[in-house]
């Protein structure tokens, strides 16, 4: 079996957005091999290369060449889960597992886009998959069971571990409010908590559309991937796989629920689009 990523390019105008018919397939990049999945992308720009975490049955990191297409392997000790890309730099950071199955906790893997080499492999705490970064303040969150580590973008080592409460899950940045919202996991429970970047402390720990508890209605369901429109601030939590909920700032409080019981969304495949003011889901 062969797996293939597709490339699509568009030009777009400040002024105007493009149509759909402007949207096309322009290649088709073969990972052949049994068993094989590309998982992850992240793109630097300024080098021209799209980086590809490909999982399965012989993990890897390749490297497309964007101009020619070629594709190239930089070997990893471990599973890619996560890519992060860092352009001002040069750099893709790599969530790691060493083992898959086994209980190593995940690493940080650092690649020069340049030259693609690995400058750095450092641990990250935990067993999550789940990321997110603000380049501006150089650093860098992962969620750790109840807590969630900041690790310092240009040394890489751990900052801070912040008890965030909850069963930490998926992370937004909001960094015109210097705000960072994390979801949570765990069944039943539909808390999430607020951390201010300034104080690396927990604002708030509001809940979503739950009893005023923060449990939910029916006992099930976890607000575990939040997504953040940095120009009101507004924090779309998905949860239950179906439903989304809208938390408005400052207090972070439910304002509306969206129930989309005919579509399952796949966890962590959501984007905000300031641009175009719409919000991107995979389901």
């Amino acid at each position: 079996m062969r797996t293939t990523l597709r490339l699509a390019v568009a030009v777009v105008a400040i002024a105007a957005l493009p149509a759909a018919a402007d949207l096309q397939v322009v290649a088709e990049v073969p990972f052949a091999g049994p068993g094989r999945f590309p998982s992850a992308v992240a793109v630097d720009p300024v080098e021209r290369k799209a980086f590809v975490a490909v999982g399965g049955l012989a993990p890897a990191l390749r490297v497309i060449d964007m101009d020619t297409l070629a594709v190239r392997e930089i070997p990893l000790a471990g599973w890619p889960m996560a890519l992060l890309a860092d352009a001002a730099r040069g750099r893709v950071h790599v969530l790691n597992r060493p083992d898959i199955f086994g209980e190593e906790k995940n690493r940080l893997a650092v690649i020069d886009t340049r030259n693609e080499t690995v400058v750095a492999d450092v641990g990250a705490g935990g067993y999550s998959a789940h990321w997110a970064a603000d380049f501006g303040r150089r650093e860098i969150y992962v969620s750790d069971d109840r807590a969630l580590v900041t690790i310092d973008a240009d040394t890489y080592r751990i900052k801070a571990r912040i008890n965030v409460g909850i069963a930490a899950a998926g992370i937004a940045v909001d960094r015109v409010r210097q705000r960072i919202v994390v979801g949570n996991q765990s069944a039943g429970d539909a808390r999430v908590a607020v951390v201010d970047t300034r104080t690396a402390t927990v604002a708030s720990w509001p809940h979503a559309m739950g009893r005023d508890d923060g449990s939910a209605p029916d006992g099930s369901y976890a607000t575990a991937w939040p997504v953040v429109d940095e120009r009101s601030g507004a924090v779309y939590m998905q949860h239950d796989g179906s439903e989304l909920t809208l938390l408005l700032p400052p207090d972070y409080v439910p304002a509306r629920e969206f129930d989309r019981r005919d579509t399952w969304f796949l966890e962590d495949q959501a984007s905000f689009s300031a641009a175009w003011n719409r919000l991107y889901q995979i389901g």
